[in-house]
C-alpha cells in the first residue's frame, strides 16, 4: 500500500517518511485480534516483503476460482458461504475480502464490506479481484467510528505509523485519516479532488485559509449593506479582524431577545429589505455567499443590518453563473438550496433560496427552520415539494416571495434586486396604523 499512497498523495512525502520508518511491519496497515482471542494480531497485508508482492493484478474477469497464492491480494466471493464453525467466516457473493494466508483448501480473509470481521473461506469460493476503488483498498474501513480507529490502531500488534482511512462522521462524503503517534492516534480530515485523490486538511491550516479568503472578499466589497473591515492583526496567533460594531450582535439572535420580540411588523419588513439590498449588491458583484441566515447578519444600535460572514463567499468566474467546489465544507443544509445541498452546486440563485429561509426567520422571530426535523429529513421533505409554513405574523403577499425563493428549479427564482423592489413595496403598502 505504501507505493499506492505514496503516488496519489505525493504531497504528503516528508509524512509518509515519518510514518514508515524501518521496522513498521505491513506498510503501516493496521491489525485485528486474531479469531482464536489470543494476545497476537494478525495482520491485514501480507507478511511478505513488499518487494515479493506481484507487480500489477489480473483484471477480475479472466480471475480462475481458487487461483494460487492469493495471499496479501484483494479477492471477490463467487457465491454465498455460510460459516459451519466458529474458524469460518460467511460471506455473500458479490463480498470484497482481503486475503491474509493460505491454509490449505482455504483462505483466511478479512471482508472489506461492512463491519471487519476475519475468518476461513473455501478457496474455491473467491476469485481474484482488482483494486478499483477507494473502498477496495486493505487499509480502508467502512464500518467503524472514530472511537473504534482509535481502539483498532493502539492494540498492542499495531506501532507508531499504522494507519487507516474511513468515511467522515462529520461531512458526508469526505474521508479521514486516522494514523497512530506513539500512544495516541490523530485525526485528519481528507477531501477527494476531481481526479480521485486524497487531499490533506489540517484543522488550524484550513481556519488560516478560510478567514484569509474571507478577508479578501470584504477588502473587495464596499457597501452600506455589508459588514466594514477596519483592520487585521496577523502577527502571530490568534488572528484578529477588527470590523465595525454592531452592538445588537446577530439578527438571529436579537429576534430572539425580549427588545427583538417586541418589534412591530414594519421593522421586520425592514430587516428584510435591509438584507436583499445587501445582496442585490453581492448579485451585481458577482459573489455567491452560500451561507446567506440569520445569524450571519448583523444589528446596528440604530437597527441597521449588514451582512457579515464571507467565509464561504465566492466569486464567480466570467462567463460562469456556478461555484462548485470541489471539495465542501460543513452545509447549513436547512438554510441551503436543494441543489447546493446535494450536488454541492451554488449560485446566486441558491443564496436566493437562502434569503427565502431568513425571512422565515424574520417573520418567527428567530425560530429554526425545519424544527424537529434532521438534515436527511429536511432534504426528502423538499424534494417531495413541502415548503416551510407561512408565519403567522407574515403578510401574504410576502410569503408569495418566499415561495418563489423556493422554486426547485433554480432559473425560476427571483433575483435579488427584483425581490428587494417587491418587498420594500409591501413594506410601503402597511396599513397607516402599523407604520
Amino acid at each position: 500500500m505504501e507505493p499506492f499512497l505514496r503516488k496519489r498523495l505525493a504531497f504528503l512525502s516528508s509524512f509518509w517518511d515519518k510514518i514508515w520508518p524501518a521496522g513498521v511491519p505491513d506498510g503501516g496497515i493496521p491489525r485485528f485480534p486474531s479469531p482464536e482471542g489470543d494476545a497476537g494480531l494478525e495482520p491485514l497485508a501480507s507478511e511478505s516483503p513488499a518487494s515479493e508482492s506481484p507487480a500489477a493484478e489480473p483484471p477480475a474477469a479472466a480471475a480462475e476460482p481458487g487461483s494460487p497464492r492469493v495471499q496479501g491480494q484483494l479477492v471477490r466471493a463467487l457465491c454465498d458461504f455460510s460459516a459451519r464453525c466458529v474458524d469460518e467466516l460467511s460471506v455473500s457473493r458479490g463480498d470484497r475480502l482481503y486475503a491474509l494466508r493460505e491454509e490449505g483448501d482455504y483462505i483466511f480473509a478479512r471482508r472489506l464490506s461492512g463491519p471487519p470481521s476475519m475468518g476461513l473461506v473455501p478457496t474455491a469460493c473467491v476469485a481474484r479481484a482488482t483494486l478499483e476503488t477507494l473502498s477496495d483498498q486493505p487499509w480502508y474501513f467502512s464500518g467503524i467510528s472514530r472511537t473504534e480507529a482509535r481502539q483498532l490502531l493502539l492494540s498492542p500488534a499495531n506501532a507508531p505509523g499504522a494507519f487507516l482511512i474511513r468515511p467522515s462522521e462529520s461531512s458526508q462524503g469526505d474521508y479521514s485519516l486516522s494514523v497512530r503517534a506513539q500512544a495516541r492516534v490523530r485525526p485528519y480530515r481528507t477531501c477527494t479532488a476531481a481526479d480521485g485523490s486524497l487531499h490533506l486538511q489540517k484543522g488550524p491550516n484550513m481556519k488560516l485559509a478560510d478567514l484569509a479568503k474571507e478577508i479578501q472578499t470584504l477588502k473587495s466589497l464596499c457597501h452600506e449593506r455589508l459588514i466594514r473591515l477596519h483592520a487585521v492583526c496577523s502577527a502571530g496567533e490568534p488572528v484578529y479582524v477588527v470590523t465595525e460594531l454592531m452592538s445588537k450582535g446577530s439578527l438571529q439572535a436579537f429576534l430572539g431577545s425580549p427588545e427583538g420580540r417586541a418589534l412591530s411588523l414594519p421593522v421586520l419588513l425592514d430587516f428584510a429589505c435591509q438584507v436583499a439590498e445587501g445582496m442585490s449588491y453581492l448579485e451585481e458583484q458577482r459573489v455567491v455567499h452560500r451561507d446567506l441566515a440569520a445569524r450571519n447578519v448583523l444589528v446596528g444600535d440604530t437597527l441597521a443590518c449588514k451582512v457579515a460572514d464571507f467565509g464561504l463567499a465566492r466569486l464567480l468566474k466570467a462567463g460562469d453563473d456556478v461555484y462548485s467546489p470541489s471539495s465542501g465544507s460543513k452545509i447549513p443544509v436547512k438554510w441551503t438550496a436543494p441543489e447546493a445541498a446535494n450536488y454541492r452546486v451554488y449560485s446566486q440563485k441558491s443564496d436566493v433560496w437562502s434569503l427565502g429561509v431568513l425571512l422565515y426567520e424574520v417573520f418567527t422571530y428567530g425560530q429554526c427552520p425545519y424544527e424537529g426535523m434532521s438534515n436527511q429529513e429536511t432534504l426528502q421533505w423538499i424534494a417531495r415539494g413541502y415548503r416551510l409554513p407561512r408565519p403567522s405574523t407574515c403578510p401574504a403577499e410576502a410569503y408569495e416571495l418566499m415561495l418563489a425563493c423556493w422554486q426547485a428549479s433554480p432559473g425560476e427564482r427571483l433575483a435579488f434586486a427584483a425581490l428587494q423592489g417587491m418587498l420594500g413595496t409591501i413594506r410601503g403598502h402597511l396599513p397607516a396604523a402599523l407604520t
